[in-house]
């Protein structure tokens, strides 16, 4: 068996890198059947071809696992599922070789160790740890099943696992260990990305010079495919939706944002609950039955995004009900509290002012009259009451008259004003029970069902909030191996709890904007960078022109030569406009115009009014 050279693709995909966390080092599964095991053991010996390669079932016994983490004794611990830890940092660039390709990579670093090389690909590691999903040894995702030469559009991984976990049949979703190891699968191939390739423009020559097909390919070492010769590329770093440079990316959004729309009126952020009634009702009739909610992370976020969607629909976008106006911009960023349950933070710009909003108390922050409003008076006794907790309020007692972080107990005040060197507002508050009630919209709050933060944005405090809930990094932490593992050391890594994991490989958006923004470049063409075609592209391409794709001067270049597009300039013609592949569907029932080059043109149904004449500037475009 071939081993990699390169370390960080061998211990990325053996797991070191990555590691289910327990609450200590001997845990194990509870009410384990030993007996029952065992026969189980033996008919997958004797019924499916993965088992039946091996002659020794003790090397199955002792080396196939996963790899394991204790957390520190002063962090919450996973309650019922365990949790993931990921190593946060950027893997160098000379990852990006054919070790993406670890068809002859050991599957464990222990069996490595003990001297039994255990190799076989994806789909046969995936099977192997999974047996009671594969009982058969068939029926993985296996990538090498698909030709090199094969249309850019395939069935990927992340189909496979949505289909998988979606399916009428739920033990995948259900099972405590399968989804965060096809995160870690899918979050490896995103690093390891072989596809998308950068070329330096002295790489690709003058006009009339550029690098050929036959330059740009070479025969892979792994099989009868063709690969991009990787001497003379560099990968497009990995946008990983946990990474710091997915929310770098997103901090720029919100900048172009607040220069287009000044700053929002509204900060809101709402909480997933496990006792809505329509959500109990769906743990209590489907799947396995558990009501346990951490132990339901499917059904969870499915529910939870469907529930807020909803919401959006039907309450905040309707002016007539929202009681702030138009909804004209938003920004949201979906949390998960203490890695665990998820809740989501928001931006909103809408039409009505806070002064006419104030006046009319849309948001409050007292305890309402039991007898005149007791549907809302039991919902703030249940979800609006803030109550002091040693880990989030810096041990602040309850009965002492000093604030805790989160400003509680609030101030007593006749009207609802902001003073000038305060970050938040002061809410109207009369009695002494309303100084631990979270401000809350009375109309929102009876939609919703759960807990509710609604506050006015203040000028000082908007820094303050964007930075905080909006684009602020995954957390890290310190987790020690189990012994006797080779992950047994202290490891800094990020942790991904059940439902972040179950969001990501649902494709759930975790920040979203209602207006983006592109960003253009403004180098010459000799210090620019050109992204090359996958492999099935240059092969299909009819002429050595076709190798990159077009970059933003290009397009600007063979913009349409009639009006309004001749007369743009190089910034208002993409902001204005969408240019998109000849091959893109047209996304409204407006005839798109055709550039020089092929490439389909759409004026933008919506678009800022901001001059793009300060240096930096990310113009905001559509959504």
């Amino acid at each position: 068996m071939t081993v990699s050279k390169n370390e960080a693709a061998l211990a990325l995909f053996s797991g070191v890198l990555g590691a289910f966390l327990h609450s200590s080092a001997e845990w194990r599964p509870t009410s384990l059947d030993v007996e029952r095991l065992s026969r189980a053991a033996t008919w997958l010996r004797q019924n499916n071809p993965l088992f039946g390669r091996w002659a020794s079932p003790q090397i199955i016994q002792d080396h196939l696992v996963l790899p394991s983490v204790i957390a520190d004794s002063e962090e919450r611990l996973p309650d019922s599922r365990p949790d993931i830890v990921l190593d946060p940092s950027q893997f160098d660039p000379v990852t990006h070789n054919e070790d993406y390709s670890f068809r002859r990579l050991p599957v464990a670093v222990d069996a490595l160790r003990a001297g039994d090389c255990l190799a076989g690909s994806e789909a046969e590691t995936e099977m192997l740890l999974f047996p009671i999903l594969y009982p058969n040894g068939r029926g993985a995702y296996d990538s090498t099943s698909h030709p090199a030469t094969a249309p850019r559009r395939r069935y990927t991984l992340a189909e496979d696992i949505q289909l998988k976990l979606g399916s009428i049949i739920p033990h995948y979703r259900d099972d405590h260990y399968w989804p965060h190891f096809m995160y870690m699968q899918l979050e490896q191939r995103r690093i390891f990305q072989n596809h998308s390739r950068l070329v330096h423009a002295f790489r690709r020559r003058a006009q009339t010079g550029r690098l050929r097909a036959t330059e740009l390919i070479q025969q892979s070492q792994y099989g009868d495919g063709p690969i991009i010769n990787e001497m003379i590329t560099t990968t497009v770093p990995s946008s990983i939706r946990t990474g710091d440079q997915f929310f770098m990316t997103a901090e720029a959004k919100i900048g172009a944002m607040l220069n287009a729309f000044a700053e929002p009126q509204l900060f809101v952020t709402l909480t997933f609950s496990e006792w809505w009634p329509d959500y109990m009702r769906i743990l209590a009739d489907t799947g396995n039955r558990d009501p346990t909610p951490s132990n339901r992370p499917w059904e969870a976020i499915t529910y939870y995004y469907r529930r807020l969607q909803n919401l959006k629909d039907k309450f905040l976008r309707k002016e007539h009900l929202s009681g702030f106006g138009r909804l004209r911009e938003w920004v949201e960023r979906h949390e998960f509290q203490q890695r665990g349950a998820i809740h989501t933070h928001s931006l909103y710009w809408v039409s009505e002012s806070m002064e006419a909003m104030i006046g009319r108390g849309f948001i409050r922050a007292d305890v309402p009259d039991e007898t005149a409003e007791p549907e809302l008076f039991e919902l703030v006794q249940r979800h609006q009451i803030h109550r002091c907790s040693t880990q989030l309020c810096r041990g602040r007692l309850r009965h002492t008259d000093i604030k805790c972080t989160k400003g509680f107990p609030a101030d007593l005040s006749q009207t609802t004003f902001q003073r000038p060197e305060d970050l938040r507002y002061t809410y109207k508050r009369l009695r002494d029970a309303d100084r631990w009630v979270v401000p809350y919209s009375p109309r929102l709050l009876l939609l919703w069902q759960a807990h509710c933060n609604v506050q006015y944005c203040t000028g000082r405090g908007l820094a303050r909030y964007i930075t905080k809930y909006v684009t602020k990094a995954e957390p890290s932490g310190l987790y020690s191996g189990v012994p006797g593992s080779a992950v047994n050391r202290h490891i800094q890594a990020r942790r991904l709890g059940s439902m972040e994991v179950m969001a990501l490989l649902l494709g759930k958006p975790i920040f979203s904007v209602s207006s983006d923004s592109i960003r253009l470049s403004t180098q010459l063409p000799r210090d620019r960078m050109y992204s090359l075609k996958p492999v099935s592209l240059i092969l299909d391409a009819t002429s050595d022109d076709d190798l990159f794709f077009k970059d933003t001067f290009e397009k600007y270049a063979a913009r349409p030569r009639s009006l309004p597009f001749d007369s743009m300039t190089y910034f208002e013609y993409h902001t204005r406009c969408m240019v998109c592949p000849p091959s893109a569907p047209n996304p409204r029932s407006v005839r798109p115009v055709v550039d020089e080059i092929g490439y389909k043109v759409w004026l933008r149904p919506k678009v800022c009014k901001l001059s793009p004449a300060r240096p930096g500037l990310t113009l905001p475009t559509t959504c």
